[in-house]
């Protein structure tokens, strides 16, 4: 007879409203082992925990940033292959004016350069963060700042050692239309 392994789950984006409500679900489900609860905030007031809930629990506040992202990986090593569950909750799902879209009308630009934002500031590491920011800037006509954004997206991919033929790409395309602008 084989022992069973453990089951557990992580979330990230633990102290948010869906990354809570995740935490409670699997701190009652008894097939999870144990549940990593990851976030900036730490622990959350909405989560409810018992007793033996607690035991389960272990809690891991952290940034986001790739340097803070390799130390939990470091932490969580010693769990690999025994997580059955990953959720990513953390970035920006809604706020005082911004609401998950429902139709596509739901959808304006204001919003989506919200969203694209908190993307850079979630991954200022990440190439395709100032590339989507740089999409927002361009289609509301902030060029100058759109041409910033393609630059670093391609500065970022070249420390990824990511291929960015279509970030280089994009941006000489940007230039030439602020260049035919000015004629």
């Amino acid at each position: 007879m084989t022992a069973e392994l453990p089951n557990f789950a992580l979330v990230l984006g633990a102290s948010g409203g869906l990354g809570s409500a995740l935490v409670t679900q699997f701190l009652s489900d008894p097939s999870i082992t144990r549940v990593f609860a990851i976030s900036r905030a730490g622990e959350s007031d909405s989560i409810g925990v018992s007793v033996a809930e607690a035991d389960k629990l272990v809690w891991i506040k952290t940034e986001y940033d790739e340097p803070s992202m390799v130390e939990v990986t470091e932490q969580l090593k010693p769990q690999a292959g025994q997580f059955g569950r990953v959720c990513i909750c953390h970035g920006l799902l809604h706020s005082d004016t911004i609401w998950p879209e429902k139709r596509l009308e739901d959808i304006n630009a204001e919003n989506l350069h919200a969203i694209f934002q908190s993307n850079v500031d979630s991954y200022p590491y990440k190439a395709d963060a100032y590339d989507s920011l740089a999409d927002g800037f361009e289609a509301s006509g902030d060029l100058q700042k759109a041409l910033e954004m393609r630059a670093l997206a391609i500065k970022k991919s070249t420390a990824e050692n990511v291929e960015n033929g279509a970030y280089k790409t994009r941006h000489a395309n940007l230039l030439k239309k602020i260049q035919n602008k000015k004629l």
